[in-house]
């Protein structure tokens, strides 16, 4: 399927995720320079807790094919990291097309209280229509960056409650040196034939937490 939706429709620049048809990618973005990032040290910009071994371009993680090629960070409560502010809410996603699943390569910064709801994404059919897809600590995230000796018990009971793994860093400089995972979700639209026209991603205001999403891939 050809795809000439290549930049954002609010400011005509390339983006900060992206939404793969099969080897086809269809970008989404936040429209905002200070949650979006697709520089060159996009992975790189956060001290130890970075992506920078995540591979670019067009990858293959937990069986679904992803274009990777930026992040699009949130912040639930005001905090300054890296001089730099996150917002709590990222709307208008753009999607733009029937599907009947959406695959998402996500994580979180910070640990969060067990099963607690951190985010939502909600769906925006074309007719008017909304779904939330809520996102539980626990079950479909863990913080994407643990120590090696914290790292097996939380991720067997993720696993357990039928979450998965879509990416994890193969090593890390030291002991104490967090490693870096990603998550895949996976939703089945119950409406398959409505176009879904766009997505928001809201963080938890209630918990501090730092919900970021890489990239969405649509079938």
């Amino acid at each position: 399927m050809k795809d000439a939706s290549k930049l954002c429709p609010k400011c005509g620049k390339d983006v900060a995720a992206a939404i793969a048809s099969g080897a086809a990618g269809r970008p989404a973005c936040g429209h905002s320079s200070s949650s979006s990032s697709t520089s060159p040290g996009w992975r790189t910009e956060y001290s130890d807790r970075n992506l920078a071994s995540l591979p670019i371009g067009l990858q293959t993680l937990a069986g679904v094919e992803f274009d990777v090629r930026g992040v699009i960070r949130t912040c639930s409560q005001p905090r300054r990291d890296f001089g730099r502010r996150f917002p709590p809410v990222i709307n208008g996603l753009k999607i733009n097309r029937k599907c009947q699943y959406l695959y998402f390569l996500d994580g979180t910064g910070w640990k969060a209280p067990d099963q607690c709801p951190i985010a939502s994404y909600i769906i925006h059919y074309a007719d008017g229509q909304q779904r939330e897809i809520v996102l539980v600590y626990g079950r479909d995230l863990l913080t994407s960056w643990i120590v090696e000796t914290d790292r097996s018990e939380t991720e067997n009971q993720f696993k357990a409650r039928g979450g998965k793994l879509a990416w994890t860093e193969s090593h890390s400089p030291t002991h104490s040196t967090p490693k870096a995972r990603l998550f895949l979700g996976t939703w089945e639209n119950p409406r398959p034939d409505t176009l879904v026209d766009h997505l928001d991603l809201v963080s938890n205001k209630r918990v501090f937490v730092t919900p970021f999403l890489i990239a969405i891939t649509a079938k």
